[in-house]
């Protein structure tokens, strides 16, 4: 599955005017608020950072098509299970 897009956020964020998303990924139109590049807290590479304001739960919320690419080309085919990762607090 090499054709995604930006998965590793190091292809680049829009700008130049604020919030910068990754490139390939699509802000949610309610939820995407909170999120942007992070600059200052990187070890190496390009990050996606997500601000919490306290009161919204869903902050900082990017899609990605899995039915195909931009070219068309499927990226997820119906004969595999998709399994989602989700990062914990230490």
């Amino acid at each position: 599955m090499n054709n995604w897009m930006n998965l590793g956020f190091d292809g680049g964020f829009t700008g130049p005017s604020l919030p910068h998303y990754p490139l390939g990924w699509t802000p949610d139109a309610v939820f995407a608020p909170g999120g942007g590049d992070e600059q200052s807290f990187v070890v190496w590479g390009a990050a996606y950072t997500i601000a919490g304001n306290g009161t919204t739960p869903t902050r900082g919320l990017m899609t990605q098509s899995g039915v195909q690419d931009a070219l068309g080309a499927p990226r997820i085919s119906s004969q595999y299970g998709l399994h989602r990762a989700r990062p914990l607090r230490a």
